[in-house]
């Protein structure tokens, strides 16, 4: 009796499959009945077998169909793909070329769940597979790096149906809570969470109060280790189970507060006086009746905090401040993200001064705390603090003339000048800097012989310069219209000869060419001048000569 051709081409098939998976790193394993896989591999690793398996269903074409798309179309049966998807091990389809001997390979598990997802294709009486071309049997290599890579994709499936059922399982025996489970490194969490006021009675053992863990689990709320016979439950199945298993695998119990709230934060000097503005910000919290732990950060994340307030706030907190100002650069400077908020908090700091928090849950107050600046936490942001005051600075030359200018995304110590020049000329402050000037230059154009010598120096004592602008002053890519601005040099010491300089004097010379240079108490002076001062000026230089 002759077999059919089909029957042919699979034997082909499979007899080309097992002799691509070289028996040193692979061990095949026949199944019978071969309902949706023919067959269970083995990875070997070393000459020992390692456990990891998959499993393969083998078919044969004549030809394969090759797509433009350069992948392997193959039109499998519905109701093998549903098997496969039931099935806890990866299974690999291998499709063989018999002709030119080429084995293709898809993982069906994954192909289902990815290039399936919008596809109904449980209605129909087969399912078209497109294997790419790339996932060559020969290659055992990536074959064997797919193997691996499948296994843990049906792990973590795996996993979450069982997380599920337990989920599921635990809520039966108390259907009051919220349980959830979740699988760590160290083994199961198990959270749950009162939908109501429940009465749960808790009882510890001796051993347990000797140990000082009650303080632990109920004062502050972190999780405490438990064994048999430690903590013991009555009013919920639930507690009552989790906790005997718990204590039977020796592991951890939490008993915490927890939820989201908000912090009350103000900056206050050493004297108690209130530094800018107190600000909320949201938090997330947890602890126990007698200490509580949070964290909270801007929605920029350019300010983070945590710590933990206690029901005795006398002594100063541990408070962990993180910063990172980046957001702000390249930004207009009147859209910069939280900005009052740090400023009022980290602008004019100073030793001795004071963070207070105040936590508040569902607009209750909980706990308070303060943090006490020390010279080694100011030292270390030091940088920090330069820069919210130089964005502070800037930011109020912009508001009070009215433009509009960008934070550089690299700010130069020019800019930095800029800033701090302009903003204490703005606020009639004199700008004094020793060592600017060595040497100035004039013309003498015009005299006025009672006023000569003091104007130059005659008499020997030092010389004041003034240069009177009323130009625009740079500020970060723009310009600030500030008014007149005096320039000032104080004690120059003229250095031509004074017998030359009287007689070019008397000879009407015009312009005579002066050059001072500096002194020891020679500054460089720049203040804004007021309009009385500036009227003063205007007065005296059409009563005298003038240098210019």
């Amino acid at each position: 009796m002759q077999k059919h051709s089909t029957h042919v081409i699979d034997e082909q098939a499979v007899h080309f499959f097992k002799g691509s998976l070289p028996p040193e790193q692979w061990t095949v394993y026949d199944i019978r009945p071969d309902y949706g896989k023919d067959h269970k591999v083995e990875l070997v690793e070393g000459g020992e077998h390692t456990g990891l398996s998959f499993w393969v269903q083998v078919k044969g074409q004549k030809r394969v169909k090759k797509l433009k798309d350069g992948t392997i179309s193959f039109k499998l049966e519905t109701k093998d793909l549903d098997y496969h998807t039931k099935l806890q091990a990866p299974v690999f389809l291998v499709v063989v070329d018999v002709s030119s001997r080429v084995g293709y390979w898809v993982f069906t598990q994954e192909y289902e769940q990815t290039r399936l997802r919008n596809v109904d294709w449980t209605a129909q009486g087969q399912i078209q597979i497109h294997l790419p071309a790339s996932n060559l049997l020969s290659d055992n290599v990536a074959l064997r790096a797919a193997v691996k890579t499948a296994i843990g994709f049906m792990a973590r499936r795996s996993l979450g149906m069982g997380i599920g059922h337990a989920q599921d399982s635990m809520k039966r025996l108390d259907s009051r809570f919220d349980v959830r489970v979740t699988a760590t490194s160290q083994g199961e969490l198990i959270e749950a969470d009162a939908l109501e006021d429940i009465r749960v009675d808790l009882k510890f053992g001796a051993g347990f109060y000797e140990s000082g863990r009650l303080g632990d689990l109920i004062g502050r709320g972190v999780p405490v280790s438990i064994g048999p016979g430690d903590v013991t439950a009555d009013g919920s199945l639930l507690i009552k189970s989790v906790l005997e298993d718990t204590a039977d695998r020796h592991g951890s119990l939490q008993l915490c507060l927890n939820g989201r709230g908000h912090l009350r934060l103000a900056h206050l000097d050493g004297e108690g006086r209130a530094i800018g503005r107190p600000h909320e910000l949201e938090c997330a919290f947890e602890g126990g009746v007698e200490e509580i732990r949070f964290s909270a950060r801007t929605s920029y994340e350019n300010l983070v905090l945590h710590g933990a307030v206690t029901s005795r706030p006398d002594k100063p907190m541990n408070l962990g401040i993180g910063y990172d100002l980046g957001c702000w650069l390249g930004r207009p400077l009147s859209s910069l993200p939280s900005f009052h908020l740090i400023e009022d908090l980290l602008g004019r700091l100073d030793e001795g001064h004071r963070m207070n928090v105040d936590l508040f849950a569902e607009g209750m107050p909980i706990f308070s705390g303060y943090m006490l600046w020390k010279w080694d936490e100011l030292s270390s942001i030091r940088r920090t603090l330069g820069l919210v005051e130089l964005v502070a600075q800037a930011r109020w030359i912009a508001v009070e003339y009215k433009v509009e200018a960008v934070l550089p995304r690299q700010i130069s110590m020019e800019e930095i000048q800029q800033v701090a020049r302009l903003y204490r000329l703005a606020r009639g402050e004199e700008i004094r800097i020793k060592g600017a000037v060595q040497t100035s230059s004039a013309r003498l154009t015009k005299l006025n012989m009672q006023t000569l010598s003091k104007l130059i120096g005659l008499d020997g004592e030092p010389l004041r310069l003034a240069l009177l602008s009323d130009r625009p002053q740079p500020f970060l890519g723009v310009e600030v219209d500030l008014g007149p601005v005096e320039t000032q040099l104080s004690h120059m010491r003229l250095v031509e000869d004074r017998e030359i300089l009287v007689r070019q004097i008397r000879e009407g010379v015009t312009p005579i060419p002066l050059t001072w240079e500096a002194t020891a108490e020679t500054e460089l002076i720049v203040k804004r001048v007021s309009e009385e001062l500036l009227s003063a000026q205007e007065a005296a230089a059409e009563a005298a000569g003038f240098l210019e």
